[in-house]
């Protein structure tokens, strides 16, 4: 006679499959005025994630929350690119502009499963369209349009949407309201 099988019991730190899944990247923006005379005040090394190295006293970045370590991602709306340098793209903002960097935090051991994308938003049409996934808990994305802001950036069906501009999303119509 057989005795029947027990239930393994397994504790949740064991598993820790769901414990931290979706870790969020932080993501940094910063608009200032652009200098009509002199620098910036942004150092930075590297040409396809460039890392800021310093923040120069007495420039229009100190005091925002940009600092050494983060990552320049954008620049006044357009995608860091190995063809164009972070240099580049500031002196081609004009004195007393808008300058916009979006940055973010270096990712760590405990964040490998995220990407940003940077796209220029579309005011009338977001070129995405979101669904409410694991119990409405999560955004995932539903369709990326073709001929949208998000075409060829790296946005996929399926995708789950952490942040928009810096600010958490967990639910659809925030998603929706964040890309308007």
């Amino acid at each position: 006679m057989s005795t029947p099988a027990r239930p393994i019991e397994v504790k949740a730190e064991e598993v820790g499959v769901l414990a931290n899944a979706f870790p969020m990247p932080i993501v940094h923006t910063v608009t200032i005025t652009k200098p009509v005379n002199g620098p910036v005040g942004i150092r930075y090394k590297g040409q396809v994630e460039p890392d800021i190295t310093n923040i120069t006293k007495s420039s229009p970045l100190q005091g925002t929350v940009l600092r050494p370590g983060l990552v320049i991602l954008a620049v006044n709306g357009v995608k860091v690119t190995p063809n164009v340098s972070v240099g580049d793209m500031i002196k081609r903002v004009p004195g007393g502009a808008a300058l916009t960097f979006v940055c973010r935090e270096q990712p760590t051991k405990e964040s490998p499963f995220f990407k940003t994308i940077v796209a220029p938003s579309w005011k009338h049409h977001p070129g995405v369209a979101f669904a409410a996934t694991r119990g409405e808990t999560l955004v995932q994305v539903s369709r990326v349009f073709q001929k949208g802001p998000f075409t060829k950036k790296g946005l996929n069906v399926g995708d789950i949407v952490l942040a928009i501009n810096g600010a958490p999303v967990s639910k659809v119509y925030q998603a929706d309201q964040y890309l308007q």
